[in-house]
């Protein structure tokens, strides 16, 4: 962690959710200032280490973070983290130093996250090289994020494991994409078993050309990518060049190269996180089809619903064909009522009106009826193993018995024994 400080900064939180979240491996904090940070020893440079590192993480400032990293890829590090802001969003000095570190991807092979960005987290394995407070700690699950913007990573993050329940398998901020790409983040996680779904938000892709094989792979695999693109205005657009240096290309074939690759589009945050959740719901061994059924109380919702469907291509069952069958025939019984405080909850349910699909080769009997509805299995079952005279007993002895108004009444007149 170059860049370590005593102070609680965004280099800080690196380390403190490396031991907070199980990380296993060693933690090595460099500044010269410190001799120790956060019970860890702190080392001069990266040549006092003990032994080479896996990654680095920087946070240091910009004009300083080419010569660490070239030090760093001569000592065998292969992969960087870069929080370090102030490149290409940063006029024309920011965009040589960018340039700096994409000559150093490709000549060192060095795997950067980065500049200016929060980093990556690995949820299962605790490797949090990822620069932001976790309110609690992160719960594994399905879906992985990739974003431009670490502020929006970390609050779909939080809102997905908080207020929704779902876990995730990684979270990556990679700000400008000086190294690895939005589109290299995206094929790694679609060959990572742990991950069913992934979650894009992007402001220009910088490999566009690879979005086709990216497509390709994830129809493949069957894992869905749910992408929120921004930068359709001019207002956009600019905001985003302050931002992270992206260039966001014509909205218009953007979106139509999106829709060719199969990525599923959302234009709000409430969109992004509902879709995600549902696709991550979704087991992915169902058969192949674009076939629905709707359920609702509203009878002009279902009309709503079904013009929407047909606008976005998706079909429906019929309402009323030879594979739907009609369960009673009485109305819903109002809540209070005298009618419903007789009614058994079994029989107010057989009156609802209900459109019951069979499954193919299913074989489903129509439910026996008596008197005019449908009777419930067990009660069906048990006037079926009663012999005649049982029966024939039983309802004799109903129809002698008083009502309860009249039972209550004869008990209030007899005398008390003592």
């Amino acid at each position: 962690m170059v860049g370590a400080s005593q102070r609680m900064n965004r280099s800080t939180r690196v380390i403190t959710n490396l031991q907070r979240f199980g990380y296993r491996g060693d933690v090595f904090p460099i500044n010269a200032k410190y001799t120790e940070i956060l019970g860890l020893p702190c080392y001069p440079s990266l040549a006092a280490t003990p032994r080479p590192a896996d990654t680095v993480v920087i946070a240091i400032p910009a004009a300083d973070v080419p010569a660490v990293l070239s030090d760093a890829a001569a000592r065998g590090v292969r992969g960087a983290v870069v929080l370090s802001s102030g490149f290409a969003e940063a006029g024309m000095a920011g965009r040589e130093r960018q340039a700096a570190l994409e000559r150093l991807a490709a000549e060192q092979g060095l795997l950067i996250c980065g500049p200016n960005c929060y980093g990556v987290f690995n949820v299962r394995l605790g490797s949090a090289t990822f620069s932001a407070d976790f309110g609690e700690p992160p719960r594994a699950g399905p879906i992985a994020l990739v974003s431009q913007s670490g502020g929006f990573s970390h609050a779909i993050a939080e809102h997905l494991m908080q207020q929704r329940g779902v876990g995730l398998s990684y979270i990556v901020s990679c700000g400008n994409q000086a190294g690895v790409a939005v589109e290299d983040y995206v094929e790694f996680l679609l060959r990572d078993d742990g991950t069913s779904v992934v979650g894009v938000f992007v402001e220009g892709f910088r490999r566009p050309e690879k979005l086709r094989e990216v497509g390709a792979l994830a129809r493949e695999r069957r894992k869905p990518i749910v992408a929120l693109k921004v930068g359709r205005s001019e207002n956009a657009r600019q905001a985003m060049l302050a931002h992270t240096g992206s260039l966001a290309g014509t909205p218009e074939i953007v979106e139509a190269l999106l829709k060719q690759c199969g990525i599923v589009q959302v234009a709000t945050l409430n969109e992004m996180i509902d879709t995600l959740v549902l696709m991550a719901a979704t087991p992915r061994d169902v058969p192949r089809g674009w076939r629905m059924v709707v359920v609702s109380g509203l009878g002009g919702e279902c009309g709503r619903v079904a013009d929407a469907a047909d606008r976005a291509g998706v079909g429906e069952p019929g309402g009323q064909g030879p594979e739907t069958r009609r369960v009673g025939t009485e109305p819903p019984v109002r809540p209070g009522s005298e009618r419903g405080a007789r009614a058994r909850p079994r029989q107010t349910g057989a009156r609802l009106q209900l459109l019951c699909r069979r499954r193919p080769g299913s074989g489903g009997r129509a439910p026996a009826r008596r008197g005019g509805r449908a009777v419930p299995r067990g009660h069906r079952d048990r006037d079926a193993r009663a012999p005649a005279s049982s029966r024939s007993a039983r309802r004799s002895r109903r129809r002698a018995e008083p009502c309860g108004s009249a039972r209550r009444s004869r008990r209030r007149a007899e005398p008390e024994e003592s």
